[in-house]
């Protein structure tokens, strides 16, 4: 069990450091697609689009391939899956020197979920997040309950994304 819990975390981790400069990468292409180029270009801007398709399918598989097999749905806490989440994110990199709050409303209901896929979405969430926020920033994790519903909302002071790059 701890050796799968250090692989999912490896292939998290991966997927999260390869992904990020891929996407960027992938976003240029895609840029430079939309302007006028010869045929020389366009052929080596696509290959390199196909590359990077590829690229992103094998940090897929190993993803997934890391995940717990276990979709079965059980009635959880979401306060213990969030916190879950950031046991993990407390061993990334860029975690140092950041400040994680937790504003969770009390007796928040149990919900129905797949736990673990739960898990590595809020964990997403929160790497994300970290990795938008400078040294000192706060990453800010809150809970509420609205009528019949729960809302779960992650916050971070970082620079977001400038609007010219949406």
């Amino acid at each position: 069990n701890e050796k799968q819990a250090a692989f999912g975390l490896l292939a998290a981790g991966i997927a999260h450091e390869v992904g990020n400069p891929l996407a960027a990468i992938s976003s240029l292409v895609q840029v430079l697609n939309r302007r006028p180029a010869d045929d020389y270009t366009r052929e080596r801007l696509q290959m390199v689009d196909d590359q990077l398709r590829r690229i992103q399918g094998t940090l897929r598989e190993l993803v997934d391939f890391s995940r717990p097999a276990n979709k079965e749905t059980s009635v959880c806490d979401l306060h213990q899956i969030i916190d879950a989440a950031l046991n993990i994110a407390k061993y990334y990199k860029r975690n140092k020197g950041k400040q994680i709050q937790r504003d969770f409303e009390t007796n928040l209901p149990r919900v129905r979920v797949m736990r673990d896929q739960l898990v590595q979405v809020f964990l997403n969430l929160i790497l994300n997040s970290m990795d938008a926020t400078e040294e000192g920033g706060i990453v800010r994790i809150e809970t509420k309950r609205k009528n019949h519903l729960v809302e779960i909302s992650i916050y971070d002071d970082g620079h977001g994304i400038e609007a010219a790059h949406r």
